[in-house]
């Protein structure tokens, strides 16, 4: 499903990543805590925010990085058990870039 995403600033759209779903316990809680980690490696900290909130580049990777956490905390049982490594993370965005390229 599409992901949809607006700022004061700027909006767009992202498709997220397929993956076979085995449990959706953990999908959003992966998903939000996967979009705060890329939110803080981007910038986005108290003082950078509202610069953040404005650059669209830096919103679709952070948003993107919470949508691979979700998309591979699917693919578990449980809760906790089911977030994955952030190599895991790195490993399927990259994945993805190389499928589209």
């Amino acid at each position: 499903a599409p992901i949809r995403w607006h700022t004061r600033h700027t909006h767009g759209v992202l498709t997220g990543f397929r993956v076979t779903t085995v449990d959706s316990t953990a999908a959003g809680d992966a998903f939000v805590g996967g979009l705060l980690f890329g939110i803080g490696e981007r910038g986005g900290d108290g003082t950078g925010f509202a610069a953040f909130c404005q650059d669209p580049t830096a919103l679709v990777e952070a948003i993107r990085f919470g949508a691979a956490v979700g998309a591979l905390a699917v693919t578990r049982k449980g809760a906790f058990a089911a977030m994955p490594s952030l190599h895991e993370v790195q490993q399927l965005l990259q994945q993805q870039q190389d499928d589209a390229a």
